[in-house]
């Protein structure tokens, strides 16, 4: 799983320098990692900008889906998606 860290763009008395030079550490070791800044919000992002933090998350969490459902699909593996109240097509 990649590693993401999340830093406030503004107002934050964290050092974000110092997190891209951690998530391009863990990318020259072989590993995934990105730093990302939330402009207009400071050391506590999740309170100063949650939906841009929610953004941030979601983001990161659909490419894994996404990755994980591409592995199964190479692998041949069937793959079935119920949805709870649903329509259903052709019903």
């Amino acid at each position: 799983a990649p590693l993401t860290l999340v830093y406030g763009g503004e107002r934050d008395w964290m050092d974000a320098g110092a997190g891209e030079k951690l998530a391009a550490a863990v990318r020259a070791g072989g590993g995934r990692a990105a730093a990302r800044r939330v402009m207009g919000a400071g050391h506590q992002v999740m309170m100063d900008e949650p939906a841009a933090l929610l953004a941030v998350v979601l983001e990161v969490l659909l490419a894994v889906l996404l990755e994980v459902l591409l592995l199964l699909f190479m692998m041949e593996i069937p793959v079935s998606v119920s949805v709870p109240n649903a329509p259903c097509a052709g019903v």
